[in-house]
């Protein structure tokens, strides 16, 4: 709707109304968290002046950087990868923008597992609640799989559905519905892949993210994508599917990787959660 307030501006128009967006979700989420009662004890922290503190901030830096620098990798990864398609057609780019859009839509349940399962291992690892934290991470991974089964099946079942949502070419629905059997296939690494991070975020190991995600997306993950979709050294191009080939290899990876991390790191914290309970 706000894209029409600017209709002769055109990307322009949707650029503003994205920034209109952004500024109207910043003024509702401040006032809900300003007039909640929860959080009446800590309105005068909000809207009140302090000097910086040195320590936290540093704290907070360490702490947030490396996140940031891991969700940049995965990012430019999907940002690179369709620079490198843009020149095998309109056919190529739009299928591929079609499975991407799909899988960036069913990405957002696993993403809010990952996020949730975040804040109860670090609210159950800072009270020391051994039982609380296996039961938070056991339960997610559950939940995460669960999630992960069901969007497999419906968009492997629904996919020409699906694609005809978006266009109506039969050039464009069989290419983009062979890409979203990959998409789909996707699913499963990528699932794993988000949930370890939120583990591991929440017991403040996020520098190990950095490094997993680097190493699986741009030295795995964006090679194989340009190697499969342009090249013929391994097998004739692919196009669009080496692209979502590639994306599943550089995911599998990020995903044991960070499996191994996480299976590593609650070894080490409950090791010391257990010494602390004694």
């Amino acid at each position: 709707m706000a894209c029409t307030v600017f209709p002769a501006w055109v990307e322009r128009g949707c650029g503003a109304a994205t920034a209109v967006i952004f500024y109207i979700e910043f003024l509702l989420m401040f006032l809900l968290v300003y007039f909640n009662p929860k959080h009446r004890p800590y309105r005068r922290h909000i809207i009140s002046w302090r000097r910086p503190t040195p320590s936290v901030i540093t704290h907070l830096v360490r702490l947030g950087v490396p996140i940031g620098v891991s969700q940049l990798c995965e990012v430019m990864l999907f940002c690179a990868a369709a620079l490198v398609l843009a020149p095998l057609g309109e056919t190529q780019v739009a299928s591929h923008q079609i499975a991407g859009n799909v899988g960036g839509l069913v990405f957002m349940l696993p993403l809010s597992v990952g996020l949730a399962a975040s804040i109860r291992v670090a609210y159950h690892h800072g009270r020391n609640d051994l039982a609380g934290t296996r039961s938070a991470i056991l339960s997610s991974y559950v939940l995460v799989l669960t999630i992960c089964l069901c969007t497999f099946g419906g968009i492997t079942l629904f996919r020409e559905q699906i694609v005809h949502l978006y266009n109506d070419s039969e050039l464009i629905v069989s290419t983009a519905s062979v890409l979203l059997v990959l998409a789909a296939a996707y699913q499963l690494p990528d699932c794993l892949q988000v949930l370890s991070v939120g583990v591991l975020r929440g017991f403040r190991d996020t520098a190990s993210i950095t490094f997993i995600t680097f190493f699986s997306y741009w030295m795995v993950g964006f090679p194989a994508c340009y190697i499969l979709a342009r090249t013929d050294w391994i097998v004739p191009a692919m196009g669009a599917r080496g692209i979502w080939t590639g994306f599943i290899i550089g995911l599998a990876v990020a995903a044991v990787l960070l499996l191994w991390r996480v299976r590593r790191t609650t070894r080490r914290e409950f090791s010391l959660m257990r010494q602390a309970g004694e």
